[in-house]
């Protein structure tokens, strides 16, 4: 049984391969369930209408889906050309030996329909539709002559043949025109941006672009004159569809794949970034780019399609092939395009263009017809709010997280210095802790300013005797006096100071030591006594991180 079956798998492959499709039966359906056939060549690909079945009832109903780029368009002929290739697969394929009959809809890209059926009695030749039915009536009239009874030679007389009388012909009754199809990516938005912008209506690329949408078979089979009118109608055509276009609406289908079942929110997460959208289309010509980019700006969300666990294996068993799982699903998604955009949409056709995400639809099918999830505009805002609370957290939390780590690292630095060391970066504005920075001593500062004779920069540890701005007298260093600027905090007697200025030595009369003379820039009144507050690692730490060092100036 085993080899048998590997024998008919094996000669369905061969039957695909002699007619040029790009995947085998096996190979499609264990990427697509619902594919029977593609041809990247001839620019087409088949689906079964019937998963239930495929290709094993009777009757088989195809959907074979032509790309833009198919040269069969509008052409009748052709389509049928192409659909005949399917009779090679319904002759060779063993696993469609059942089938008797086959209806194949040819759908354009416009949304168009042809449909042709073929029989297993007449070979799998297929025919337009309206053909076929005429056939079958043909063969199923009963005929209208008398019955009549064999006689014999003598008997036979000869009877005068009824003249056929002439039949009215039927007059041909005009055929309605098919529905356009609802507008979607690249022409949704080619339509809103013509509402916005109505110079659109008469520029030519528009209009060649509308018209080769529109009028697919007709435009590229017209000559010059002929695309002149189209373009013409094209420009009414889009006019009424851009009045009839949702305000600033755009409507597109992508399509993604559900990420592994969650047992604890019970449903799939959908695998899809949505924070940049391309829609293509086919108005590559002169100045209209084929392509329109959106940068979706809630489109980071963390979409879920809800589903039980039984249903859900339920599924994915159902769409199991051949040991693989098909886990494609198509997304409807509805996008708000910006009213700037759209208004500057000319001269940023090609650049950035901002939307915001409106609503989702999750489908199962490409047709659209199972839907899986519907996630509304209020259920995206609940989940933008969401995740920027739990964006919010995590940030804060990470802050907090780096500036402990910061605290820490600060504080072992900060305890390797000396206390002069610390005394001076305390006193330092950098938010960093500087290695080289150290207290000055009044023996070198003075030293610094006798040889160069001129004021020294010196940070000195200091405690006043006396109170005042101008050159009060200290304890601490001896030989020293401090002075403040007019507007500056006035020292206060027995106070401990760390104090960075201006040092300057005036000359000595040869029988004492003349003081010294700083003039502060800047001072901090300390707390304790010789100022021990600032040799604390912490504390010097929490003060190089708070950046708001208290200074008097």
């Amino acid at each position: 049984m085993r080899r048998q079956f590997f024998r008919q798998i094996l000669l369905g492959a061969a039957g695909f391969a002699a007619l040029g499709f790009v995947s085998t039966p096996v190979l499609a359906q264990q990427s697509d369930p619902t594919l029977f056939v593609v041809s990247t060549k001839r620019h087409f690909r088949v689906n079964f209408v019937d998963l239930a079945t495929r290709c094993q009832a009777s009757h088989v109903a195809l959907r074979m889906f032509l790309d833009a780029q198919s040269p069969a368009i509008a052409q009748v002929d052709a389509e049928q050309g192409l659909v005949q290739l399917l009779a090679g697969v319904f002759q060779r394929d063993p696993r469609c030996v059942a089938a008797q009959s086959v209806t194949v809809s040819v759908v354009e890209p416009s949304g168009k329909v042809q449909q042709f059926d073929a029989t297993r009695e007449k070979g799998w030749q297929f025919v337009p539709a309206s053909a076929a039915s005429a056939s079958d009536n043909t063969q199923q009239r009963p005929s209208a002559s008398p019955s009549i009874q064999p006689q014999s030679a003598s008997t036979v007389q000869p009877q005068p043949q009824p003249q056929p009388q002439p039949q009215p012909q039927p007059q041909p009754q005009p055929q309605p025109q098919p529905a356009a199809p609802p507008l979607e990516g690249y022409y949704a938005f080619v339509a809103l941006a013509a509402k916005a912008n109505p110079a659109w209506l008469d520029d030519d690329s528009v209009q060649r672009c509308w018209a080769a949408f529109r009028y697919q078979r007709d435009f590229f089979r017209a000559d010059e004159f002929g695309r002149h009118a189209l373009m013409q109608r094209a420009r009414d055509d889009l006019r009424q569809s851009a009045n009839m276009a949702s305000s600033e609406r755009i409507e597109t289908v992508i399509q993604t794949t559900l990420g592994p079942y969650d047992f604890t929110k019970q449903g799939f997460p959908l695998e899809m970034p949505l924070h940049q959208i391309s829609m293509h289309g086919e108005c590559s010509g002169g100045s209209f780019p084929f392509m329109v980019t959106l940068q979706v700006e809630n489109g980071e969300l963390p979409f879920f399609v809800p589903m039980q666990q039984s249903d859900a294996q339920t599924f994915l068993r159902a769409r199991t092939q051949w040991g693989m799982e098909n886990r494609s699903v198509y997304v409807a998604l509805t996008l708000k395009a910006d009213a700037t955009t759209l208004a500057a949409a000319r001269q940023r056709l090609q650049g950035e263009l901002k939307a915001s995400l409106q609503g989702i639809q999750v489908f199962a099918d490409r047709a659209r017809t199972q839907r899986l999830a519907l996630i509304g505009e209020d259920e995206i805002n609940k989940l933008v709010v969401e995740q920027r609370r739990v964006a919010a957290e995590k940030q804060a939390d990470e802050q907090a997280a780096a500036l402990e780590a910061q605290k820490t690292r600060m504080m072992q630095a900060a305890g390797s210095l000396s206390k002069p060391a610390m005394m001076a970066n305390w006193l330092n504005d950098s938010p960093d802790l500087q290695w080289g920075r150290t207290l000055d001593t009044i023996r070198a500062a003075r030293l610094s300013s006798v040889v160069t004779g001129a004021p020294v920069t010196a940070t000195l540890l200091v405690q006043v005797e006396g109170s005042g701005k101008d050159k009060v007298p200290t304890r601490w260093p001896g030989h020293l006096r401090v002075s403040v600027g007019k507007d500056g905090t006035a020292f206060s007697s027995g106070q401990w100071y760390l104090i960075s200025g201006q040092l300057s030595v005036s000359p000595s009369n040869g029988t004492a030591l003349s003081d010294a003379l700083l003039d502060a820039t800047k001072f901090y009144a300390c707390h304790d006594a010789q100022c021990a507050e600032t040799t604390d690692p912490v504390a010097l730490s929490a003060r190089k991180l708070s950046k708001q060092p208290q200074i008097n100036r």
